[in-house]
């Protein structure tokens, strides 16, 4: 961040490089009428008792020294062990944005360079069922969509296979 004004949310600091970056996301969590923590069917109280279940939504911007701007969108899916939200899966979406500000995910802006760009990552996160700790410490996998298969490439110890039964990742040793 920029020495002299630190920055905040709406008006982010600049860092050494020039670039400035934000991003937000909130967490709405959703109870049965027990008043236990549920994946579906429950209660949104923070979105005035609308039906729904427990995720994650947020969206996030940065430029770069140059003016090139990326505007981006997140996505967080929850299971509920022992009475606690788990993140088993954060999607981001991101894509550049033209000077226009007229840009989308489906359609990216085009930069100071006219080139245009989009990412989608998502980041799938095991846990043991017993305890709710999870599998690894680092849990960051990439997903192969052809082969609907999950591996671990941090340090190539797991692999992630679709369980058709409850559309969980499965924790496989290899």
């Amino acid at each position: 961040m920029d020495a002299s004004d630190g920055g905040s949310y709406g008006t982010p600091g600049v860092n050494v490089e020039g670039n400035q970056s934000k991003q937000s996301v909130t967490v709405h969590y959703a109870y049965n009428d027990q008043g236990q923590m549920v994946k579906t069917g429950g209660r949104i109280k923070d979105l005035g008792n609308t039906e729904g279940g427990t995720y994650g939504v947020g969206t996030m911007w940065s430029s770069d020294a140059f003016g090139n701007v990326t505007d981006g969108t997140i996505r967080q899916d929850y299971d509920i062990m022992n009475n606690q939200a788990k993140l088993v899966s954060n999607r981001t979406d991101t894509y550049s944005v033209s000077a226009s500000g007229v840009s989308s995910y489906e359609d990216p802006g085009a930069n100071w360079e006219g080139t245009k760009s989009k990412q989608s990552v998502t980041v799938i996160y095991g846990y043991y069922t017993a305890s709710g700790s999870c599998v690894e410490p680092r849990c960051a996998c990439r997903r192969d969509e052809e082969r609907d298969w999950f591996r671990d490439d941090v340090d190539g110890g797991l692999a992630w296979e679709r369980d058709e039964r409850n559309d969980r990742p499965d924790v496989q040793h290899y």
